[in-house]
């Protein structure tokens, strides 16, 4: 009978977590590091992505209107050209 301690089955939710799943590194060790990052870069910017969904984000640079986007983008590319 196969031992069912021999597989990782939960994402680390701390740093004491994540210290163990790498001490032990059971099969399947690298998917739960990797969702372990992406939940903590996730909780970092979740409240900047809330802010920008809810439109409380600060306006940054120069604001163009759909009419005159097209000429500001003509002028930017002969810019580069």
């Amino acid at each position: 009978m196969e031992n069912d301690r021999s597989v990782a089955t939960s994402v680390p939710r701390d740093e004491s977590e994540r210290i163990e799943l790498l001490a032990e590194r059971l099969d399947g060790w690298e998917y739960l590091l990797f969702g372990h990052y992406l939940k903590k870069f996730i909780n970092e910017i979740e409240s900047k992505w809330r802010d920008y969904h809810l439109g409380y984000s600060m306006s940054v640079g120069l604001k163009i209107d759909e009419l005159s986007l097209g000429e500001e983008l003509n002028d930017r590319i002969s810019k580069v050209m």
